[in-house]
């Protein structure tokens, strides 16, 4: 179900040091923009995002009105949803859309999403507000790629950069700590989508300068290749 919230952040004096670089240049456009302009902000783990967003509304100055939706699995109810969320706000405004990964399925080779959004891009300038995208990697990149003129009026790309340390400790709290694998065939769409970047990005390192021990480096093969195929990447597997 869509949530849509509103909120007026306070105002703060000073940027908090723990604000990623990519999110106070975000912040820096937000509180210029006096019209329609249009974002997208990557971040590859999921459950990072609500804070981040949280982290970087806490420093919008007072009066910035924020709303945020979070999608809803149906094309047009989403866009539904945007449009009737805009026509409340003024310009210094902000709205953030977040989760459209569940719409952008990897086996879809052309998602309705995608294309609704490249034939109404017009319709977009009646939003007097910054509008914001938080997505994945790759949902960024078949924006670009199949909604091009939508992806023609972004103002930034903002992309939040993890430590391989962080990767490291999210794949030992989800994945080595417990023993046992979850069920991938019960994750959703953008739950899986975030596993395998992080195990892909895990895998890579491996290759490199980080090797795994040989127990987990099978374990992590047979599980790239199980969530690869779920995910549509057959030929990955």
């Amino acid at each position: 179900m869509t949530q849509v919230t509103m909120s007026l952040p306070t105002t703060s004096i000073s940027m908090p040091r723990q604000l990623p670089e990519p999110l106070v240049e975000l912040r820096r456009m937000l509180t210029r923009s006096r019209r329609f302009s249009l974002g997208f902000v990557v971040c590859n783990v999921v459950r990072e995002e609500q804070s981040l967003m949280d982290q970087l509304v806490a420093t919008l100055p007072a009066g910035h009105q924020v709303t945020t939706i979070r999608s809803p699995l149906d094309t047009h109810e989403l866009i539904h949803e945007i449009f009737a969320a805009g026509e409340g706000l003024r310009g210094g405004d902000v709205l953030f859309v977040t989760r459209i990964n569940e719409l952008v399925p990897t086996a879809d080779p052309y998602p309705a999403l995608l294309q609704v959004l490249n034939q109404i891009r017009d319709r977009f300038l009646r939003i007097q507000a910054a509008v914001v995208f938080w997505v994945p990697d790759f949902v960024l990149n078949r924006i670009a790629q199949q909604a091009p003129d939508f992806w023609a009026w972004r103002s930034g790309v903002y992309k939040i950069e993890f430590e391989q340390a962080e990767v490291r400790d999210l794949v030992d709290q989800e994945l080595f700590s417990t023993g046992r694998f979850c069920d991938l065939q019960n994750l959703k769409t953008s739950e899986r989508e975030e596993l395998y970047g992080v195990l892909r990005r895990l895998w890579d390192e491996r290759a490199t300068d980080s090797p795994l021990i040989d127990g987990q480096a099978r374990d992590l093969a047979s599980r790239l290749a199980q969530i690869a195929y779920l995910s549509g990447r057959f030929d990955e597997c």
